[in-house]
């Protein structure tokens, strides 16, 4: 049975891609895990 794994990413294009980088080298290395990206949204102005 495969574990499963959330982690998180912002949603710009370099942000995913090398979301998607790691996920795709750490479910080749360990066969028995898999990876879901899940996207973080943030309003800054609503900090600031």
């Amino acid at each position: 049975m495969k574990q499963k794994l959330i982690t998180g990413s912002r949603g710009s294009e370099l942000a995913l891609l090398q979301a998607k980088f790691i996920k795709w080298e750490l479910e080749k290395a360990h066969k028995n895990i898999s990876i879901e990206i899940k996207l973080i949204k943030n309003n800054l102005k609503s900090i600031l």
